[in-house]
């Protein structure tokens, strides 16, 4: 048998953005053995001709009017003679393509041994609308398919591909099982080697397309580069950009954050398969983001609710709070919803207004409904509120055995929930019994009575898709359909897929909710027009669904999981071809933006004038001063000495002029701005923007950059002001606490202004430093000393903080709280102290001996409460990985490593078992949570192009260092190390301990962190990482020469990613830790790459390196390390050869 073309080769060409997708997904391939081509390798064999012209009579004749025995005939005379081939089922790709619609993810990726060798669902699609969905305007021509992929050439691990990822040569295809009605997700043997064509150190003859593809992605990456180096100085520079550079921080863009946030909603126990598919699958696609620099993160909320999570009832606002978020950041598409049959849980209403209380109370006396005496039990009045509002208690408030995890107390726990339930049904009867009847009569709204009676589903599909005006373009809607259920054989598995309720001790079918998904199922695919909106229809029979789907019908759940993978794909496809993702690359004028944001938002988060040091300020910039030098605001921490310096970058303008320059740090809020070097060239970098000199190619050291520094500024006529809030908080790294890089005397129109802390240590050197820099004569006019708000700033900042959150405090909670401020009133305690004093309801008590006195007991109450409402191991790791990581950590980082930790998992699953078999990971939940409470603190920042979270403030990482780090740093380093070198799925056995269960191999679900160049925050974060961890990793000079120093793939990701001087520094710092006589292999690697710098043409022709190494190391092959590298050379090098002499 000769296999045949692909079904979407139909331009008799390859498409090369097709072929990149497939090997980075992992789609099945066709193997080809030794007996179909023996030897001229991968054969195929094309009817590309017949099908182009034969086709004309099929586009003639509509879809719905075709015979299927007459379409049949001309599929067979254009040579399709496979039965299966010319079934009406199979006609997907042909009928795009006559349609001229792109292809469906089941016709370009799926394995195939015709043109047309597309095997549908088991599933039906309910409308072919729905199916064929059009990703164009209706109104727009239809596009054309241009080009098509070839098969995907299968590497082995020796292969000469140092910059992509090394893909799986068998796809992973999920199979659904049902043992004991547990879904369990398995993967399917991998196919042995033998059977599969691989290429080995010659390279094969098929090989020069793939490599082709390669080189030219390397190529257009360096070209990106080079770019983006002379962006910032084009003279057609906008308007906006311009302003952001001048520093007015009025209308500013956002700063692409860098991910996809996929919300994924939906109820739980009907579509678990589907879930868990979706939740393997999103893997696949995170490695497509990964090579374009994108982070793919899926938030599920639904997996693994404990009690403690349901006991505050607050479920549905994090929920809510969190779609917005995922809203917010996500860059391309941001909301997906599995549709089943069960409309799902109705969660009470945390709190009810006063007037609907009254119109509640109303009809039930009027109606004589039972069940208000629980509603007065249940809901407490808070006054404190704006308006008073009904407040729901928490469930161990009165049944305290609800949350208790004691093994002696597991019959009192089971009591009280099983109590709490039959309370949660009569409050919910009452509560759908009144809001029917009130939205009736038109006294409540149609989102009101959703508040009431709605499931969080159709919540999330109101905020994800209705009130979504991009929703066409950013939401997904995937809705199953299960027949056969109401068999009599089939009863015990109802309340699985469909709602039901107990009547008279049967089970049977709830048709208020299931009136409910269908109306809101009509409405969803209404709303959506057809666009992004799937339908699927299975069966269950014999007592167990049929996702294998019938015979000769295909796999359900894979094809679900196909169609998540398209859906997915094609939308970041758009985001990448976008603007937007540019944007996200060009760093530099990022890191500017960021402290223009930050410095609008500090503004705004004050009402507090500050008038006496603002004037000072104001008086000594209008001087006259022909030896000017720096003016720097002092004071203790958490004082406010930020948002005095966002308010002077404001007021500047007005002060000095609407053409003056202001250039604005916020230090350590930012990697760039953590350490002098790359601090000083982030500067030179605006000046030079802002002037449209090119930026002189200048040694990154100290001296170097402060001489370009001063020779800007004299090039520039403009007044210019330089703000560096917190320069106590930069890295000690070349001495930079001794100021020797700050200019001290100042040219005419340029003016300084610097803050830091006043305190002992580091901080005493640089106020030294900084005396040393004034004059002498006068000195004590260039410091200001920031104070503490005095009484009535204190209440003033009290009021608009309460006023904000709409609350008020009663007199007696009031009293304490002005007692407390009378003995700090810092501006940071303020903020610590509001953020609980908020929470408080009108009937809670505070006594004044359980609030803290000072910030540092301030936050360690904090940290304490979230203790105990989290666990100790969870908050202690958590925090740590925060305040440790470097640069911040992203979502999906702080996941996987709190999935990571056994220790976390056996403290979060103690009362709960994983929702599947063989697989555990920390619920997402169950961050979201912690997140509520410390988002006030904690500051959205971006490190290496992705949107990350550190502490707002300094203070907290010292309480954090005190209290988790002084034995635990070392530790958190490896840990974090450990997370980036895993480039696969992360299977490891974990015992319960408290619930004694044993999960062998478990899958933790893991984003793998691929070597290539995309992945930039393992590039810059593995080598500092790993170098921390020596203490507690003996190993790690081994993995670092194995993984980084002497793998061609790392060297060329982060010379593409950076440029070579940043892997020579990072085989310096590597070389600090080590005895004085070093390491012989590093020194060569090293001498080596410094050489290779000088290189022509290193920036344009990715060939370079390997070869340069090749020459230079080819006889050092009796060192192991060099050995690998030299081999992973010469193939690069012998593919290389091979593809420029083709293309001669």
């Amino acid at each position: 048998m000769t296999p045949t073309a692909s079904c979407d080769n139909l331009s008799g060409k390859t498409n090369k953005k097709s072929l990149e997708k497939l090997q980075v997904l992992g789609e099945p391939t066709r193997r080809w053995s030794t007996a179909e081509c023996p030897s001229k390798g991968l054969q195929r064999t094309h009817h590309l001709p017949a099908l182009r012209h034969n086709t004309e009579s099929l586009k003639s004749t509509p879809r719905q009017s075709m015979n299927p025995s007459l379409l049949a005939k001309q599929l067979t005379s254009m040579g399709f003679n496979n039965k299966a081939d010319s079934s009406l089922d199979n006609l997907l790709t042909v009928d795009s393509y006559l349609s001229g619609q792109k292809v469906p993810h089941q016709g370009l990726y799926r394995q195939s041994t015709s043109i047309l060798p597309v095997q549908q669902n088991s599933i039906h699609r309910q409308s072919t609308q729905f199916f064929h969905r059009k990703r164009f305007d209706k109104s727009s021509p239809t596009p054309e398919i241009k080009s098509a992929r070839s098969p995907t050439i299968i590497l082995n691990e020796k292969s000469p591909l140092p910059y992509h990822e090394e893909e799986s040569s068998h796809s992973e295809n999920i199979c659904k099982s049902t043992i004991d009605n547990e879904v369990a997700v398995t993967v399917a043997e991998e196919t042995p080697a033998e059977e599969t064509a691989t290429i080995g150190p010659v390279v094969h003859e098929e090989f020069s397309t793939l490599f082709e593809l390669q080189l030219a992605d390397v190529r257009k990456a360096l070209e990106r580069k080079e770019d983006r180096k002379e962006l910032l100085l084009n003279k057609n520079i906008s308007e906006e950009r311009m302003n952001v550079l001048r520093g007015k921080c009025d209308n500013l863009p956002p700063i692409p954050t860098g991910q996809v946030r996929l919300y994924l909603s939906g109820s739980v126990t009907d579509m678990k398969t589907e879930r868990l598919g979706i939740l393997k699958a999103s893997q696949k696609v995170a490695t497509f983001c990964r090579r374009a620099g994108i982070d793919f993160h899926i938030v599920d909320l639904r997996w693994a609710i404990t009690a403690d999570a349901q006991n505050e009832h607050n479920l549905t606002d994090l929920m809510k709070e969190e779609l917005l978020r995922c809203k917010r950041l996500s860059i391309g598409h941001h909301f997906a919803c599995l549709l089943g049959s069960k409309y799902g849980y109705r969660p009470l209403p945390s709190r009810i207004c006063e007037n609907h209380w009254e119109i509640i109370k109303k009809f039930t006396k009027d109606k004589s409904f039972e069940h208000w005496n629980l509603m007065q039990d249940w809901y407490l009045l808070d006054e404190n509120n704006i308006p008073p509002v009904y407040i729901l208690q928490p469930i161990n408030s009165k049944l305290q055995y609800f949350l208790d995890s004691d093994i002696e107390n597991a019959d009192f726990r089971e009591r009280d929930r099983k109590e709490w339930r039959q309370i949660y049904l009569k409050i919910r009867q009452l509560l759908v019994r009144v809001s029917t009847l009130a939205h009736a009569e038109g006294l409540f709204s149609d989102e009101v009575r959703r508040s009431y009676v709605g499931s969080v589903t159709d919540i999330e599909l109101h905020l994800g898709v209705f009130e979504n005006e991009f929703k066409t373009e950013r939401s997904m809607v995937y809705d199953r359909t299960v027949k056969g259920l109401k068999t009599a054989e089939n009863q015990n598995f109802m309340s699985i897929y469909i709602d039901t309720m107990e009547f008279e001790n049967k089970t049977i079918q709830d048709w208020e909710a299931t009136n409910a998904i269908k109306d809101l199922k009509y409405r969803t695919s209404k709303n959506l027009m057809g666009h992004n909106y799937r339908c699927y229809v299975t069966e269950f029979a014999n007592q167990v669904l049929q996702l294998a789907g019938q015979k000769g019908k295909g796999n359900y759940i894979a094809n679900y999981t196909s169609d998540f993978i398209e859906d997915c794909t094609h939308f970041i496809e758009n985001c990448v071809e976008s603007e937007h993702i540019e944007a996200q690359k060009d760093v530099e004028f990022n890191e500017i933006l960021h402290h223009a944001i930050m410095c609008e938002s500090l503004y705004k988060s004050s009402p507090i004038e500050r008038t006496s040091v603002l004037k000072q300020i104001k008086e000594l910039l209008l001087q006259e001063d022909p030896n000017r030098h720096p003016y720097a605001i002092y004071g203790e921490s958490g004082v406010g000495k930020s948002c005095i310096c966002a308010k002077i970058a404001k007021l500047i303008p007005d002060w000095l002029g609407e053409d003056t320059i202001v250039l604005i740090r916020f230090v350590a809020t930012s990697t760039p701005s953590c350490n002098v070097i790359d601090l000083l060239h982030s500067i030179c970098y605006q000046l030079s923007a802002i002037a449209r000199i090119p930026l002189p190619k200048v040694v990154m050291d100290v001296s170097h950059l402060s001489k370009t520094l001063i020779s800007l500024i004299k090039k520039i006529e403009e007044t210019i002001v330089i703000i560096l809030d917190g320069i106590d908080e930069i890295d000690n790294n070349q001495n930079a606490h001794e100021l020797s890089w700050l200019p001290g005397i100042l040219p005419d129109g340029v003016f300084i202004i610097v803050s830091l802390s006043d305190g002992v240590g580091s901080n005493s050197t640089i106020i030294r430093a900084l005396n040393d820099k004034m004059p002498e004569e006068g000195c004590e006019e260039n410091f200001l000393k920031v104070d503490r708000f005095n009484e009535e700033e204190a209440k003033e900042m009290i009021d608009y903080i309460l006023n904000k959150k709409n609350r008020v405090l009663t007199p007696e909670q009031r009293s304490v709280i002005d007692q407390a401020i009378s003995n700090c009133s810092n501006s940071l305690y303020l903020k610590l102290l509001m953020d609980e004093a908020v929470l408080l309801k009108s009937y809670n008590a505070l006594d004044f001996k359980h609030v803290a006195c000072n910030v540092r007991l301030a936050i360690g109450n904090l940290f304490k409460n979230l203790e105990c409402h989290y666990g100790k191991e969870t908050i202690k790791y958590a925090l740590s990985y925060i305040t440790v990581c470097r640069g911040g950590v992203t979502a999906t980082e702080l996941e996987d490593l709190l999935s990571m930790n056994d220790d976390i998992l056996d403290e979060v699953y103690r009362d709960l078992h994983p929702p599947f078999e063989h697989y555990i990971r920390i619920p997402t939940l169950h961050w979201v949570r912690i997140r509520h409470h410390i988002d006030d603190f904690l500051l959205e920042t971006h490190c290496d192009g992705k949107l990350t979270l550190t502490w707002f403030h300094k203070e907290f990482r010292k309480v954090v260092k005190d209290k988790y780090l002084t034995r635990l740093e070392d530790t958190i380093h490896k840990h974090i190390s450990d997370m980036f070198l895993q480039e696969s799925e992360l299977r490891r056995t974990i015992i319960l301990k408290h619930r004694k269960v044993t999960i062998e191999n478990a899958d933790r679900l893991i984003r793998p962190q691929k070597t290539i160049p995309g992945n930039r925050r393992k590039l810059n974060c593995l080598p500092y990482h790993l170098a921390r961890s020596k203490e507690v990793n003996p190993k790690f000079l081994d993995i670092a020469k194995c993984k980084m120093f002497f793998s061609l793939k790392w060297i060329i990701a982060k010379f593409i990613a950076y440029c070579l001087d940043e892997v020579i520094s990072d085989i310096e710092r590597f070389k600090e830790l080590l005895p004085v006589e070093g390491d012989i292999e590093l020194n060569l690697i090293e001498e080596t790459l410094k050489d290779c710098r000088n290189c022509e043409n290193i920036e344009l022709d990715p060939g370079t390196i390997p070869r340069f190494i090749y020459e230079s190391l080819k006889d050092k092959t009796h060192f192991k390390n060099v050995e690998s590298l030299i081999n992973e050379c010469e193939n690069w090098v012998s593919a290389d050869d091979k593809y420029k002499e083709k293309r001669s």
